[in-house]
């Protein structure tokens, strides 16, 4: 499962809308959501992906924010941990990868 979370992960890169977006887990349409977190300089930090029907989803730490992709900045936790990034379950990947 966690390839196709990293499929997902290449699928938001490339500017899928979120409507486009299927869950590897639940395989809930549209319910796929995501969050990028980090400077607004350096357009380098994280992304949460998660599903809103199932709440499972994975983090991909030291990634690169494309240009045009929303942010919230670390300066911000407040919005990172309450109003924006839900308490999901972490799909991780499985020994062996």
């Amino acid at each position: 499962m966690f390839n196709d979370w990293l499929n997902l992960y290449k699928r938001i890169r490339e500017g899928v809308t979120k409507s486009e977006l299927t869950c590897p887990e639940c395989s809930s349409g549209g319910s796929v959501d995501f969050q990028y977190v980090g400077s607004a300089e350096k357009r380098i930090g994280y992304l949460d992906i998660w599903c809103t029907s199932c709440n499972k989803g994975v983090h991909f730490s030291r990634v690169s924010i494309p240009e045009g992709f929303s942010l919230i900045s670390f300066d911000d936790p407040d919005q990172i941990l309450v109003a924006r990034i839900p308490n999901f379950e972490q799909v991780v990947p499985q020994e062996g990868m």
